[in-house]
């Protein structure tokens, strides 16, 4: 996830195979957040040191999102999202 246009990549296939949520591995980004964007929304959970290891994320379409209420990063490996 590290390399530019990756995220566009993974979405363009999402809506390919009309996959409504994905969960990511080894995104290797730093820090915990949300990006929300029109027609998607990155969850992401990683390593607060600037290792550029591990990470775990959920990618969702405007259909989820809407339901999302919540997500709980643990750490670096762990997250989950409540709805």
């Amino acid at each position: 996830m590290l390399i530019p246009g990756k995220i566009q990549e993974i979405i363009k296939e999402m809506m390919k195979y009309k996959i409504e949520i994905i969960t990511l591995q080894e995104i290797r980004w730093q820090g915990q957040g949300r990006i929300d964007k029109p027609d998607f929304t990155l969850l992401c959970s990683g390593s607060e040191e600037k290792t550029s290891l591990l990470g775990t994320g959920f990618i969702m379409n405007k259909t989820k999102q809407r339901s999302l209420l919540d997500f709980k990063p643990r750490n670096k490996r762990i997250m989950y999202k409540t709805d």
